[in-house]
Parts: structure tokens; C-alpha cells; sequence
């Protein structure tokens, strides 16, 4: 009796998850999770979308791995508060995607999320947090030798430093930035 019970249950779960997942998929119509997060990044900006809808149909891809869909979600959910200028939501979820791609292991994911959550805590004009998240990306961006990233984090650090009236280093981190940029050829 025991068994059967066990064996209907699962089921019934199996059931559930079926009919929600093919819900989410019928209301949104997103079988790929690149087509939904290109739509979700589109849509950030544009006031008439209900983004937050989208970002909860990532959710649907649990299957695929669950700390990255949460981390996925926790990051979308935080560019949202961003474009809000939610500063605290933002950083709240900006450091909640972190715990999910530092478990991961994701340095690209990583990185982004420290620099989002540097330039959340510049606009909150928590400067030392800023430079310490971005010291964080710009740690990651190095050992990525993503030269474009590093570059933007010289970039936003000489900003930081520019607003609190240290012109030599902003102009050294400025002089860096665009060394980089240039080096890239990215104008």
C-alpha cells in the first residue's frame, strides 16, 4: 500500500510540474531560456513591459540547473530595481545573485554582478563599497583577461574617485581605462 501511495504521488508531482511548466511556456512562449533572457533584456527598459513576469518564467528552466536559475532570476530581478533606481532592492538582489554564481563557480557572471552592485552603491554614494565591489569585478576581469571589463572597471573606479574629489587617482584610472580601450580599439 505503501508503494502505490509513494508511486501516485510522484505522479501527481510529475503531473503538476507538467502543467505549469507547459503554462509558463504557452503565456510566455519562450522553449529557450537565450530567447526568454533576450526578451527580459529588452524589455528592462521599455516602460510598458511587465518585466517581472518574465523574469519569473526563467524559473521554468529549474531543470537546467537550479542555483543558475536562481542566480539568473536574482540578477534579472536586480537590473530591474536598477532601471527603477530601487537602489537597495537592487543591491539586495545584485548580492543574492552572487551567492548563486560564487556556487557556481560563474567568474563572467560573477564579475558583471560586482560592477552592477558597484554602481548601486555609487549612486547610494557608499563609495568604499563601491570601489570594494569593484575591485572584486576588476580581480575577476584580470584573471578572465577580459580587457573590455577591465576596462570599465578603471573606468567606473576613476568615477568614484572623481566624486570624492581624488582627481590624481580618477586621472590615473581614467589614463588606465583608456589605455585599454584604446589597445581594444573600443570607442
Amino acid at each position: 500500500m505503501l508503494i502505490f501511495t509513494t508511486i501516485r504521488w510522484r505522479v501527481i508531482v510529475l503531473f503538476i510540474w507538467i502543467f505549469c511548466s507547459t503554462n509558463i511556456f504557452a503565456n510566455n512562449q519562450f522553449s529557450d531560456i537565450g530567447q526568454l533572457e533576450d526578451e527580459i533584456v529588452g524589455a528592462l527598459t521599455d516602460p510598458k513591459v511587465d518585466v517581472l513576469p518574465l523574469i519569473e518564467g526563467l524559473k521554468s528552466f529549474l531543470p537546467v540547473g537550479e542555483d543558475l536559475i536562481k542566480g539568473k532570476v536574482a540578477y534579472y530581478t536586480a537590473e530591474f530595481y536598477y532601471y527603477k533606481e530601487n537602489w537597495t532592492q537592487a543591491a539586495s538582489f545584485y548580492t543574492e545573485s552572487l551567492k548563486y554564481f560564487t556556487l557556481l563557480n560563474d567568474s563572467s557572471k560573477m564579475a558583471a554582478a560586482y560592477n552592477n552592485l558597484g554602481l548601486v552603491y555609487s549612486f547610494q554614494g557608499d563609495f568604499d563599497k563601491s570601489l570594494d565591489a569593484y575591485s572584486k569585478s576588476l580581480f575577476i576581469e584580470i584573471k578572465l583577461d577580459n580587457q573590455i571589463g577591465i576596462a570599465q572597471c578603471y573606468q567606473n573606479m576613476a568615477i568614484v574617485f572623481a566624486s570624492g574629489n581624488q582627481v590624481e587617482r580618477a586621472i590615473e584610472f581614467y589614463s588606465k581605462a583608456a589605455d585599454v580601450f584604446e589597445k581594444e580599439k573600443d570607442m
